[in-house]
């Protein structure tokens, strides 16, 4: 098979599994570990791919902007309905996301909690309403505005919070919570174990879908804020996740 064949191939996968291993598709494609590495290089390259330890995750993710205009009204139902479960003095913690992003605005009211982000788009708004924010620090995915790293999981291990709202980029049909890559992974594991209360919030897109690195379960949260309507039989299989319709 021919290097541009291949590397269709290899996209289309990515596409329909959330991400691929080296390994797997050296053996699928019958060529050695190093075309394949080649190979993804070269996706990488062209920005089709980001790389990852033993692989590949999705294509790179959406703009900041193009991602609070996707499905907005539902993100703003479900950031409503979030908001039930802040109270006065709370500590909380807002993931980097569009959907947390929608809270601030209906936080406003709320002058004596403390928010913190690993959001820079976040940290930006919330200052400029004169509202508490902590900033985590950390390594920039500048087309999402989204601080990982190192310094953002020793900001993270050092801070407690009342109630931290949580978001991901898909749920499979495990109900496993799935994010693009493993320094996403970390962070928001450290989040959740850090803090009294923890609440994941996603629309109704996010469900049936993959990505490169499970989270947790949705049973591993407080709560699961979303407008997803389940069927009989999701319902059998969603016991010990409390779910909270938007």
């Amino acid at each position: 098979m021919r290097a541009h064949a291949r590397q269709e191939y290899i996209v289309e996968e990515i596409k329909k599994k959330g991400g691929v291993k080296v390994e797997e598709l050296a053996q699928q494609l019958d060529v050695s570990l190093m075309t394949i590495r080649r190979d993804l290089q070269h996706l990488s390259e062209l920005g089709w791919v980001e790389r990852c330890h033993g692989g590949a995750i999705t294509r790179k993710e959406e703009t900041y902007q193009k991602k609070l205009e996707v499905h907005r009204e539902e993100k703003k139902l479900i950031a409503r309905k979030a908001i039930e479960y802040v109270h006065h003095g709370d500590i909380l913690f807002l993931d980097a996301g569009t959907t947390t992003f929608e809270m601030l605005d209906l936080l406003e009211d709320y002058a004596d909690i403390t928010i913190v982000t690993n959001d820079l788009e976040m940290g930006y708004r919330g200052s400029k309403k004169g509202m508490q924010m902590i900033l985590t620090g950390g390594m920039v995915q500048n087309d999402i505005a989204c601080m990982t790293g190192l310094i953002t999981n020793h900001s993270l291990c050092n801070l407690k919070y009342d109630v931290a709202f949580m978001g991901a980029a898909s749920v499979d049909a495990k109900y496993d919570v799935m994010t693009p890559s493993e320094s996403k992974a970390m962070y928001k594991q450290l989040a959740i174990s850090n803090s009294n209360y923890s609440y994941l919030l996603v629309d109704a897109s996010k469900f049936n879908k993959k990505a490169m690195v499970k989270i947790n379960n949705m049973k591993c949260y407080t709560g699961v804020i979303t407008n997803y309507r389940f069927d009989e039989e999701e319902l059998i299989r969603r016991k010990q996740i409390h779910i909270i319709q938007a």
